[in-house]
C-alpha cells in the first residue's frame, strides 16, 4: 500500500453519492474503522468534460423521478483530506446511474472520464472510533435558497448514511449553507 507522507491516508479510490439540480453536491461513501474511508464529507462540484457531463446528468436525473441514486467512481487513487485542503482542486471519474459498486442492481454507465471540479467542502469529518451516538439525531444541512439537503450526520460504526431533499421553513441565505449547518432532532413521545 502506497502511503503520503503528507497526510498519511493511502491512496484510495473515493466513491461518492450525487446529489443536485441546481447544484451539484457530492457525498463520500465513508466506512467505519478503515483507514481509507474513515470519513463523512460533502462537497459542491461541476462537471466538466466531453459531451458536456453535467447536462447529461441533470437530464438523466430528471428523466425520470425513480432515478435517485446516481453515483460517481474516480478514476485514480488519491487522499480525500487533500480535498479539504484544497491541494487537489479537480479529479476525473465515471458517472453512473445507480449505485457503481452494486454490480447485480445493473449501474448504468452516464457519463466517462469526466472531470470533477471541487468549488467548496461543505462538510469534512474523520470518524472517531470512541464517538459516543448522540441521543438525539443529527443532520447536516446543506444547499442553497432554490433546493436544500439533510445528510445523517454519521457518528460511529452501524449508523446509517442517508441523503434527504427538504423543503425547510428557514430562511437561509446561500451565504448560511455554504457550509452544512447541524440540525438537531429532539424526539419525545407520549404514551
Amino acid at each position: 500500500m502506497l502511503i503520503s507522507p503528507s497526510f498519511a491516508d493511502p491512496l484510495c479510490i473515493h466513491g461518492m453519492r450525487i446529489v443536485g439540480s441546481q447544484s451539484i453536491y457530492l457525498s463520500h461513501m465513508g466506512l467505519f474503522r478503515n483507514t481509507c474511508h474513515d470519513y463523512q464529507a460533502l462537497f459542491e462540484v461541476s462537471f466538466t468534460g466531453s459531451n458536456d457531463p453535467q447536462n447529461v446528468y441533470l437530464s438523466a436525473q430528471k428523466s425520470d423521478i425513480n432515478k435517485n441514486e446516481f453515483t460517481l467512481k474516480p478514476k485514480n487513487k488519491f487522499e480525500l483530506p487533500r480535498l479539504r485542503s484544497g491541494e487537489i482542486k479537480s479529479f476525473n471519474a465515471d458517472i453512473f446511474e445507480g449505485q457503481y459498486e452494486r454490480p447485480a442492481t445493473k449501474p448504468k454507465l452516464i457519463a466517462s472520464n469526466v472531470t470533477v471540479n471541487i468549488k467548496r467542502v461543505l462538510y469534512f469529518q474523520h470518524f472517531e472510533p470512541a464517538a459516543k451516538l448522540s441521543s438525539n439525531i443529527q443532520y447536516l444541512l446543506f444547499g442553497n435558497s432554490k433546493e436544500q439537503y439533510v445528510a445523517h450526520k454519521l457518528t460511529r460504526a452501524n449508523d446509517y448514511d442517508q441523503i434527504l431533499s427538504v423543503k425547510t421553513p428557514l430562511n437561509l441565505k446561500d451565504s448560511e449553507l455554504s457550509k452544512a449547518v447541524i440540525l438537531v432532532s429532539v424526539l419525545s413521545f407520549s404514551p
